[in-house]
């Protein structure tokens, strides 16, 4: 996709969690591959070094990598509702999501000072920056920032990832609701606890059958270590069991 004067600091935007989740895979010993031409996913994983080195079962894994700025409690992922289903009819599709937090710089007057305690959390940002930085929850524009003079340094970030069981899962219970004003499928989380939360912004509790009383992601779901390692012979989790 070319990039334009109104698209490019969101292109630039989303190619870093998707590069940042590129450099999570390699970690592994995986091949991350950009998608080109765009096909509905972001990334295909493959583990062609492994199955040469340690004759391993050759494996791919596509992925769809989204992201969003989380200034508060609050994170709101939007997927775009094709994309979706294509994830839903795909046993090795997977949903990565990344937590992108904002650190902010109070400047360098003095070296030691700033040393020490330049960097700080959003949490301590000044209410009228983060007033201003909030009027847009998907990403942060590199202009208003400078028009605003926000001192901004860069991102922290977390990710969870889904498979394809757990995604169909996480329908079936309704933890997921189309957006019409972004015509988008939408995942809300509760940031602090890791945990889904429904479209009124509720602790949803898990209907069916499950090793969890909420929609806590666990562990594993944190770390791509275990998203290779999980493969259908792993039951649970491809019953969609350990999302939650």
């Amino acid at each position: 996709m070319k990039i334009t004067y109104e698209n490019y600091e969101k292109f630039y935007f989303g190619e870093a969690s998707e590069k940042y989740i590129q450099s999570e895979f390699y970690a592994q010993g995986y091949e991350a591959l950009k998608t080109s031409p765009d096909i509905g996913y972001d990334l295909l994983v493959t583990n062609c070094a492994r199955t040469k080195f340690l004759r391993e079962k050759s494996r791919q894994y596509n992925i769809q990598v989204k992201a969003c700025v989380c200034f508060e409690n609050l994170a709101r992922f939007f997927i775009d509702e094709e994309d979706f289903n294509c994830l839903l009819e795909d046993k090795n599709g997977y949903l990565i999501c990344v937590l992108c937090k904002p650190e902010i710089s109070y400047g360098r007057e003095d070296i030691t000072i700033y040393r020490e305690q330049s960097y700080l959390p959003m949490s301590s940002m000044c209410e009228n920056w983060k007033s201003e930085v909030l009027k847009d929850k998907e990403y942060l524009s590199f202009n208003t920032l400078k028009e605003k003079e926000i001192p901004y340094v860069g991102y922290t970030r977390q990710y969870f990832w889904f498979n394809n069981a757990q995604l169909k899962r996480l329908k079936g219970e309704k933890l997921i609701y189309k957006n019409s004003e972004y015509n988008s499928i939408c995942i809300n989380v509760e940031v602090s606890s890791m945990t889904i939360i429904d479209r009124n912004n509720k602790p949803y509790e898990v209907k069916s059958n499950s090793l969890y009383e909420n929609a806590k992601m666990g562990y594993e779901q944190q770390h791509i270590k275990y998203l290779v390692e999980c493969d259908s012979s792993d039951d649970k989790m491809f019953k969609g069991d350990y999302y939650l």
